[in-house]
């Protein structure tokens, strides 16, 4: 008796996604990467954090880093464009609601700073933890593209489960270089 064996070799295709910075510049003793592909908050923070040891999800705790995070998405129009309605940074409130903290610890209410979005007509206050659309609420921050028209990239809590864009922050721990 003669046996055949057959050998079938199955190949499979990973297919990874290729996340393109879309622009990046310097300020407040950090770098800062814009991302225009979509990804949930958890993803987007685990992108930065795989970037290197110096590198987070965006850490906007003073005036000066917001400031210059929103002036240049607002000079870009690609970046003013926002995909998914915003940029993730890094704070949340998933662990206990209402009390939102930036992922290297520093909790927002104790700090000198904040820019939740205020709705000149009082109706989208921010944070506002809506549920809508879930049960659990929202709990991981954006800069948000609000008012639609004229934006002006304030924060906002928004589902962690929603694809958007998403700012890396590269720390230095110095000034920036001076441009050569």
């Amino acid at each position: 008796m003669l046996a055949y064996v057959v050998c079938l070799a199955v190949f499979t295709q990973i297919v990874v996604p290729t996340l393109s910075q879309q622009d990046s510049f310097c300020a407040e003793g950090s770098n800062w990467y814009f991302y225009l592909d979509k990804l949930t908050w958890n993803d987007s923070r685990e992108f930065c954090l795989e970037l290197g040891e110096s590198y987070q999800l965006a850490i906007l705790d003073t005036k000066a880093k917001d400031k210059a995070v929103r002036q240049r998405i607002l000079r870009d129009p690609t970046l003013k464009k926002a995909p998914g309605n915003g940029y993730w940074m890094g704070c949340e409130d998933l662990g206990c609601e209402g009390h939102f903290h930036w992922l290297e610890g520093d909790a927002i209410e104790h700090l000198a700073y904040s820019n939740w979005y205020q709705d000149p007509r009082g109706m989208y206050n921010q944070p506002n933890d809506n549920h809508q659309l879930d049960e659990t609420g929202q709990d991981c921050c954006q800069l948000w593209k609000e008012p639609r028209k004229k934006p002006v990239f304030a924060w906002d809590d928004d589902y962690c489960w929603r694809k958007k864009g998403y700012v890396c922050e590269e720390v230095l721990g110095e000034d920036c270089p001076a441009p050569e």
